[in-house]
């Protein structure tokens, strides 16, 4: 009895124990009748109880099915006879089941040893939701991956071992005229050009060997602008250390290259301006003793012939004294006498007188914003800077053409670029453009230098742009020069603004004096002949006349002689007491007396002080008129 019980028992154990497994079991033998199975089956299939009995042939549990809709539409005896045909050939299958109440159930069958076979039924509807959740998310991050990569300022891209295109940001595709999708699969060497390729390639080359490479190229553009990039090309490192690919991070430098060549030019200007005012300063020297020797000479009487030669030797020497003054202009050490300026008016009037002085067929268009523009300028370097554009833009409509002016405020809330950066802040902007036949990119970048002209030899001194340059930048203002071969000129102008003038702000100046009588002057020069061309001057007014030759030895006479009324010093002098300083000191100790400060560079920087300052070279009249104040 105990012995017909074991193999009972035994089976007990094995089916208990199958129904502690969370999936679903069953067992068919050769003739396909069930061997056995376990709860979880029924319970996941949803199997009536006594379908589970062994015993049940296999085509009952698929004809249950196909009558419930399992299999989908179709006729249930061919979906069950069709199902039974391929377990009749007890081969190894694997599939996955969407039922209708939206599980998904993975069904895994295995013939056994002497006929028939085991099937595993497990519930993966969760695992697979879980997948399509990591799968969507991971598109979505791809996705914001895609914008960022499009949106951020660099241009990003992958090649392969071969240098084919894998990956392109928006950015770098546009940057070579392609889409993101034209440029994948395509050779570097095509994208690129035979030019640049020549030029980038051995880059590229070096970083296949393992090496990380940076790099700057240009590439030309066919609208004829001209871009620039810096290159940083990373070597992707796969299995036994060789390089599957390289990564390519690049950035737009085309503005930074702009900022630091505008930077250089204006470095360059600055130069060039302290060497033309230091020798336009000299040269006043020069001009100061010339003209006064000539000036002197031609007063007293003399032959016909002698006067004849005087008369072109000072047209000459005032000539040179012009030049030295356009020269300070672009320097910026010309004596400006900066007051609130009504911007909009002073233009009309320039376009009235325009009108009469330029060709006919020269149009003038004027347009303002129509409300009071101010800006604190000298209003008749601003007219000389207007008259010059003028004419420089006729020059360049030999055949007539259209000329405009246009004003209007212009608030910045951000850095501009001009020939430097503009600051932020609030402008006064006049715009001179011109139709005419314009200037290439070379003839733009010297445009303002002093003396360069491409007019005919005697058309004109190249000193023009110079001045308009000098003026505005000695204004505390900024400037920029667009032109183009065929396509006209525009000269943009910056002037800081500044507020309406208060109602008798500025008085007329006031009468001068009458000629004062004859008074002690203390005349400071240290140039010899400069100081005797002064002195005769002086003592020609009917002055007396004190000498010395620097500040030290100037204050010491002021300290000894009570009677010196006035001082007539130079601005530069040696001995570490400058014009300036000696003038404070002397006011110092003589509150009342008289100054007039006189320079060759007339630069408010070591010019006024607060002291009234007289321009090199100057006849005995303007000194008079200084002294006698």
């Amino acid at each position: 009895m105990r012995a017909a019980e074991a193999p009972a028992t035994r089976q007990g154990l094995v089916l208990a124990g199958l129904d502690h497994i969370n999936q679903g079991i069953t067992i068919f033998d050769r003739r396909l009748r069930l061997v056995a199975c376990n709860r979880k089956l029924i319970e996941l299939l949803e199997f009536p109880p006594d379908l589970a009995k062994p015993g049940t042939h296999f085509s009952a549990f698929m004809r249950y099915n196909a009558e419930r809709g399992e299999y989908g539409p179709g006729d249930p005896d061919e979906m069950t006879a069709e199902r039974v045909r391929q377990a009749q050939s007890f081969q190894p299958h694997f599939f996955e089941r969407l039922r209708p109440n939206g599980r998904i159930i993975q069904v895994r069958g295995d013939p056994v040893p002497g006929g028939g076979f085991v099937a595993v039924y497990t519930d993966v509807t969760e695992q697979r939701q879980h997948e399509r959740q990591i799968h969507e998310e991971k598109i979505g991050l791809e996705s914001r991956l895609r914008l960022i990569t499009d949106a951020v300022p660099a241009l990003i891209a992958y090649v392969d071992r071969d240098l084919c295109y894998q990956f392109a940001n928006k950015g770098y595709a546009e940057w070579f005229g392609y889409s993101k999708t034209g440029i994948i699969g395509k050779r570097v060497a095509e994208v690129l050009g035979t030019r640049l390729w020549d030029e980038i390639g051995p880059h590229l080359r070096r970083a296949l060997t393992g090496d990380r490479v940076s790099y700057e190229y240009e590439n030309p553009l066919p609208t004829g602008l001209t871009v620039h990039a810096r290159s940083t090309v990373v070597p992707e490192i796969g299995e036994g250390d060789e390089v599957v690919g390289l990564f390519v991070l690049s950035f737009d430098i085309t503005e930074q290259k702009k900022a630091q060549a505008a930077l250089i030019k204006a470095q360059q200007m600055e130069a060039v301006g302290q060497l033309t005012g230091g020798l336009a300063h000299d040269f006043n020297n020069l001009l100061t003793i010339i003209i006064g020797n000539l000036s002197a000479m031609a007063e007293r009487p003399g032959s016909a012939a002698l006067s004849d030669m005087l008369e072109p030797a000072l047209g000459a020497a005032r000539r040179g004294a012009e030049l030295t003054r356009r020269l300070l202009a672009f320097s910026r050490r010309q004596s400006l006498e900066p007051v609130t300026v009504e911007v909009d008016g002073l233009v009309a009037g320039m376009v009235r007188m325009l009108r009469r002085s330029l060709k006919a067929q020269v149009e003038i268009v004027l347009s303002a914003r129509g409300e009071p523009l101010f800006a604190l300028v000298d209003q008749s370097q601003l007219e000389n800077a207007l008259l010059n554009l003028a004419l420089n833009a006729r020059d360049a409509m030999p055949g007539g053409g259209r000329l405009s002016i246009a004003t209007a405020a212009a608030r910045l809330d951000e850095p501009w670029g001009f020939d430097v950066a503009v600051p932020a802040g609030d402008y006064v902007q006049i715009v001179v453009e011109d139709d005419g036949c314009g200037m290439d990119a070379a003839t733009v970048s010297r445009a303002f230098e002093p003396f360069f002209t491409t007019k005919e030899v005697g058309a004109g001194s190249g000193l023009g742009l110079s001045m308009v340059y000098g003026f505005v930048k000695q204004s505390g203002g900024f400037i920029r020069l667009d032109s183009a071969p065929g396509q006209g000129t525009r000269v943009t102008i910056l002037l800081p603004a500044a507020p309406p003038p208060r109602d008798g702000a500025d008085p007329a100046p006031p009468a001068r004096p009458p000629k004062a009588r004859s008074r002690l002057v203390l005349l400071v020069e240290d140039e010899r002949d400069v100081r005797a061309v002064i002195r005769r001057q002086l003592t020609d007014l009917g002055h007396k006349v004190l000498e010395a030759g620097d500040g030290h030895e100037a204050l010491a006479l002021l300290a000894a002689v009570e009677e010196v009324e006035v001082l007539v010093s130079d601005v530069l002098m040696p001995g570490g007491i400058d014009g300036v300083t000696l003038a404070r000191r002397a006011r110092e100790l003589r509150p009342d007396l008289a100054v007039t400060l006189i320079s060759g560079w007339s630069d408010e920087r070591e010019g006024g002080g607060g002291f009234p300052l007289l321009r090199k070279p100057f006849d005995a009249e303007a000194l008079g008129a200084m002294v006698d104040r």
